[in-house]
Order: C-alpha cells, then structure tokens, then sequence
C-alpha cells in the first residue's frame, strides 16, 4: 500500500518548477492558477510566507524561496483556503471530515 501511494504521487503533476509554468486546479465553481512568484511572498500583514491564496484573483502563489520539497504541502494548504472560500467549513468534527475528503477527491480526479 506504501509503494502504491509513492508510485501516485510521484505520477501526480502538481507543482508548478518555474515561474512559466501553468498549472490549474478547479475548486468548486472557480479555476486557480497556481505559479511560483517571481519575488519572495508576505502575508497581508508582512509576514514571510511560502504560499498564499488570492480568492479574489483565483491565484495560489508558491513563494520562490519555497524550498522544492514542501511546495507540496503547501500547494495543499492553500488549495484548502481556496476550498473554504468556496464551501464554509462545518461547525462539527464529522461534517469538517467530509469537507476535507470532498475536497481531497475534487484535487486528485
């Protein structure tokens, strides 16, 4: 089972390696692209920051000191900002499960 999911996610093309790079991801109604920023990224309030989600432009950012092996984790943390700005998060436990396994199905068809 290990091996399987190695072999799917070295198969899955998700990252985008360089600034010209077009890679989209639907999340709900809207189209995302995601792309690696050209400068260094600061959240609203200055802070350093590896990715960010820009609901209003439907645009995750990738910051470039990123290092190659956590742009994974944080593709997948702001495609789940991009997915609550579409679907609320549940209040209960149960409800935030299937909000997340929803989610998860949507990026991996």
């Amino acid at each position: 089972m290990i091996a399987h999911g190695r072999a799917f996610f070295l198969h899955f093309p998700v990252i985008p390696e360089k600034a010209s790079d077009r890679v989209r991801y639907t999340v709900g109604p809207s189209t995302y692209k995601v792309r690696i920023s050209p400068e260094p990224l600061k959240t609203y309030d200055g802070q350093p920051a590896w990715g960010l989600c820009h609901p209003c432009q439907n645009l995750i950012e990738i910051g470039p000191d990123c290092p190659p092996g956590e742009r994974f984790p944080v593709l997948l943390h702001e495609l789940r900002h991009a997915w609550c700005q579409a679907f609320p998060r549940p209040a209960d436990d149960e409800g935030d499960a299937d909000h997340y396994a929803a989610m998860t199905l949507a990026i991996f068809k």
